[in-house]
């Protein structure tokens, strides 16, 4: 229940367009994805817990080739990347932040990624072994819901609309151009009836990061639940912030595409140099030994 893992992926599929760390720094600048005891698995079981929450969203399982991996060496040789897709369910594709010494672990970075962006709620529970080569995943992993189960209407309104603090994390991140640290993005969340205001409900308040060590608040509707308000905080702040991320957003996708079409060449090049190599080898071999 990993997704697919793309063999023989078409040469479309490229490497991210973000810039990659060399081998010998990457592993370091994201130790917190390896294992402690096993530097060649990851620290938890990140592609379960994006199926499990794709599937939740879905309220089904998902069948075969809707969850794909897609993961190459880089053409330096000196790592893998790799990138997670599930079209019309997942907003976007998601890459590895940086190279890693196995596709495996490229992989559950990706599944990271992803999960961090839409369901950052499955990175925060209890973590249980999965043994998988000392893997472990979140305690995440109750019963599937079934089409017909029941679910609150203010659910399945939130589940179609996705989680909005995701969204929200992203849009931060093209405005400081650079990752979310933990913490920047923080939501203080009031219960109105113990504050004695006469209410029964919550109000959230979203602080996010501008860049320059400035930081802007916006506080959301009412809702019903904590999760709710914050993500009422969450639509508020994007609300607010369209007009800025609105060409941020069409910035970022031109040079995705061209870092696309720079890496596509790139591999081009390096499949062309190969073929001849394998030519200039069977062309010696035929030759044979001098008389």
């Amino acid at each position: 229940m990993y997704g697919v893992t793309a063999t023989g992926a078409p040469v479309a599929q490229v490497r991210p367009p973000t810039p990659v760390p060399t081998a010998p720094t990457t592993l370091a600048s994201l130790e917190s994805l390896v294992h402690p005891s096993n530097p060649e698995a990851p620290s938890a079981d990140f592609k379960s817990m994006l199926n499990i929450s794709i599937s939740r969203k879905a309220h089904r399982a998902l069948t075969k080739g809707e969850l794909v991996y897609n993961s190459n060496e880089d053409s330096e040789g000196n790592g893998y990347w790799a990138m997670v897709s599930a079209p019309g369910i997942l907003r976007q594709e998601y890459w590895s932040p940086g190279l890693l010494s196995t596709k495996r672990l490229a992989e559950h970075a990706a599944a990271k990624a992803a999960l961090e962006a839409e369901f950052p709620d499955a990175l925060t529970g209890e973590q249980v072994p999965a043994g998988r080569g000392g893997a472990s995943t979140m305690a995440y992993t109750s019963e599937l819901p079934s089409a017909s189960a029941k679910r609150p209407a203010s659910d399945i309104m939130l589940v179609a609309d996705e989680d909005p603090r995701g969204r929200l994390m992203h849009s931060v991140q093209l405005i400081i151009s650079r990752p979310v640290t933990k913490g920047e993005i923080s939501y203080t969340t009031v219960d109105l009836e113990d504050q004695g205001l006469g209410s029964v409900g919550y109000v959230s308040t979203v602080t996010v990061p501008m860049g320059g060590g400035s930081s802007e608040s916006w506080t959301g509707e009412q809702g019903e639940s904590s999760k709710q308000a914050q993500m009422n905080a969450a639509l508020t702040a994007l609300a607010s912030l369209k007009d800025v991320i609105a060409p941020l957003e069409e910035e970022r996708r031109a040079k995705k595409a061209k870092q696309n079409r720079d890496n596509l060449d790139k591999l081009n090049l390096r499949s062309r140099r190969k073929t001849s190599h394998q030519s200039d080898l069977a062309l010696t071999d035929g030759l044979g030994p001098p008389p």
